[in-house]
Formats: structure tokens, C-alpha cells, sequence
């Protein structure tokens, strides 16, 4: 049973075959592709998030804030989230002087 993968992301994508034993019942279950929401719909996800109050009400009255963010290794897309957060931080009243970004590089 052979089944490929996707592999090095940002490196030049590839295609990695992994070789199961024969008596091995396995399946892969790629993630299905969706269109991509555009930055209207991250700022509408921040604003009415699901099961939990909107960002900007969570974080009022905050002194400090530290946001952990992915390296270049992953593929989230931090780029285009953290102008988004850092306006929903100041909507609470947050003072971005007082925030700080933690690479969280996973190794």
C-alpha cells in the first residue's frame, strides 16, 4: 500500500510516497479546497468568531498582550492575519506599544 503525500512546503513543493505494510488498512483524507475568503472575510471572521466573544471584546482592558506567531516553515498565513488582529487589539483599546509577537518556530 503506497500512498503520497504533499511535501516541503515553501522548499519547492513535492510529492512524498510512503509505503505501508500490505496487511495495513489505510486511507488519506486530503483537505477539501475552498475559495479563498479574502481580507472582508478574515475581518468578519475576527469580528463574529464561532462560540466565543469577538477578539476586540475579549482583549478590553488589556495592558500586555503577546501574539505567538508561525515561522516561514508553516504554511498559516500570518501576513495577511496580523494587520487584521493588530486593528482588532486597538478597537479594544489595547496599546500596540505594548504588545509583543513571539515566533512560536515549533522546534
Amino acid at each position: 500500500m503506497n500512498i503520497d503525500v504533499p511535501w516541503r512546503a515553501w522548499y519547492g513543493d513535492q510529492e512524498l510516497r510512503l509505503e505501508f505494510p500490505s496487511l495495513w488498512q489505510v486511507a488519506s483524507y486530503p483537505p477539501a479546497d475552498a475559495p479563498d475568503i479574502g481580507a472582508a472575510g478574515i475581518e468578519a471572521a475576527f469580528e463574529r468568531p464561532i462560540g466565543t466573544p469577538p477578539l476586540a471584546e475579549l482583549a478590553r482592558g488589556a495592558r500586555r498582550v503577546a501574539i505567538a506567531v508561525d515561522d516561514v516553515s508553516r504554511p498559516a498565513p500570518a501576513a495577511r492575519l496580523m494587520p487584521i488582529l493588530m486593528r482588532q487589539l486597538e478597537r479594544a483599546g489595547v496599546d500596540l506599544d505594548n504588545t509583543r509577537v513571539v515566533m512560536a518556530v515549533g522546534t
